[in-house]
């Protein structure tokens, strides 16, 4: 029965997504989160209930009802959302001819303002994993793979490598993880409006580069579907191939990273075997191992239905004051596994809320985020303007993959896009001083873009 449930909410998931893209694209919040939730999360669980034998089936099968009653009621909330009534101007698409030369010099100050602070991070670190990885391979071959995990793994998030205590390293990794997908964002939007441009496309590598300098794999899904929708956002006709290719190109940074980090247990014995290692290693990162603490934490129950009460987030919104501090999915790990190595994997969205409020809540949060994501509707600017595309791109992807990072932590994104705005506003405001004067041109350092 669970299981014929489990299979229902997938096919209703499945046919709300294909209404979603005809009717909004690729831009829409509820889209990716439900698109996310499926991958990251419903298919395990199901997966692993349909696999289950002897006593797993009753504790799986509680893991499946709880994960499949929230998508269902997310879903409820989203439609009930767009049955309201609501001010959502129609997408008019302008010809390329009518859309004014982007602003550049404002894409390169606010790639600046926001990924200076990200290689800021590391240079207080005293190294960068990702090239502590790559120097290992060039200098020892095959020997070398698993150096980028090895260092990754070593590092103290809140300490350099002397034992220096890093100030404002929350800020400056989410910088890194949030703030430069929101800049890949804004460069895509600037490139399917006026076509590829040096400038554009150096802060696109720049952006993407500064995401893997941690040797870490989840901030590309950011990236991705940051990039995608600043596309689909942009106002301008994309052809479906680009769409594609932002995929493929996101897919192999994936297993490149996959290689250098080589988390199987055997060391490869050509660069064959370690692409191929890799490759099933990711697959089962995405399907299998991101939902498997979360399945696990049913068998082995360290939090009771509704026994938290609301702490877990009280705890992840205790993780934002200064200094060293623990948030829940840190202790949620420690809690399911007995250890506090690799706590890569927190609570999903509807598993948090199952032992926080039961089933009960896990309904009413479900529905209740639904209709949040659901109002934040596609807009159309009255100037076009690629870096409100890129903002808005950036915060469907932040708030879209709460489905494994928590609604928390979607705090974050709203933090990031709020100070770049304002910073841009101010920037806008102090050039505005600047005004022009008969024969003298004008010093203003942005310009609205058309």
């Amino acid at each position: 029965m669970i299981t014929a449930f489990g299979f229902t909410v997938v096919l209703l998931a499945l046919i709300f997504l294909f209404s979603k893209v005809r009717k909004h694209g690729l831009g829409d919040s509820p889209l990716w989160f439900i698109a996310s939730s499926l991958v990251f999360v419903n298919f395990g669980f199901l997966l692993t209930h349909c696999t289950a034998k002897g006593a797993g089936v009753a504790w799986t099968a509680d893991g499946l009802l709880v994960v499949s009653l929230g998508l269902l009621s997310f879903i409820s909330g989203a439609l009930l959302r767009s049955s309201l009534p609501h001010r959502a101007p129609r997408l008019v698409r302008p010809e390329r001819s009518e859309v004014k030369e982007p602003d550049r010099a404002r894409l390169v100050v606010v790639a600046g303002l926001v990924l200076v602070p990200a290689w800021l991070y590391f240079a207080l670190l005293g190294y960068v994993p990702l090239f502590d990885g790559l120097a290992a391979v060039a200098d020892q071959g095959l020997d070398g793979l698993g150096q980028l995990q090895a260092s990754r793994l070593s590092r103290d998030a809140y300490a350099s490598a002397k034992g220096v205590y890093i100030p404002f390293q929350g800020v400056l990794q989410l910088a890194r993880n949030l703030g430069a997908p929101i800049v890949a964002a804004y460069a895509a939007a600037q490139m399917a409006r006026s076509g590829f441009s040096k400038t554009s496309l150096a802060v696109l590598a720049f952006a993407t580069v500064t995401l893997l300098l941690a040797g870490q794999r989840w901030p590309m899904i950011y990236l991705a579907v940051a990039v995608i929708a600043a596309m689909s956002l942009s106002g301008i006709e994309v052809r479906p191939k680009r769409f594609f290719q932002v995929g493929i190109g996101v897919l192999i940074l994936g297993i490149s990273v996959s290689v250098l980090q080589s988390r199987t247990r055997s060391q490869a014995s050509s660069w064959l075997d370690a692409f191929t290692d890799a490759w099933q290693n990711l697959l089962g990162r995405i399907f299998l191992e991101q939902s498997a603490i979360p399945i696990a934490s049913y068998q082995f129950k360290p939090f009771g239905a509704g026994e938290l009460l609301g702490r877990s987030y009280l705890d992840s919104l205790r993780a934002y004051a200064p200094g060293p501090g623990e948030s829940f999915p840190v202790e949620f790990f420690r809690a399911v596994t007995g250890t506090s190595t690799g706590y890569t994997a927190p609570p999903d969205f509807y598993t948090e809320a199952y032992i926080n409020f039961g089933l009960v809540g896990v309904i009413i949060i479900s529905a209740f985020w639904g209709m949040a994501l659901g109002s934040l509707k596609s807009r159309t600017f009255s100037t076009y303007d690629t870096l409100n595309v890129g903002l808005q791109a950036g915060l469907v992807a932040i708030v879209s993959q709460s489905c494994f990072s928590g609604p928390v932590f979607t705090l974050s994104g709203f933090i990031i896009v709020y100070a770049i705005s304002q910073i841009v506003k101010l920037f806008t405001l102090c050039g505005a001083h600047f005004t022009p004067r008969p024969n003298r041109p004008s010093l203003r350092l942005f310009h609205n873009e058309g």
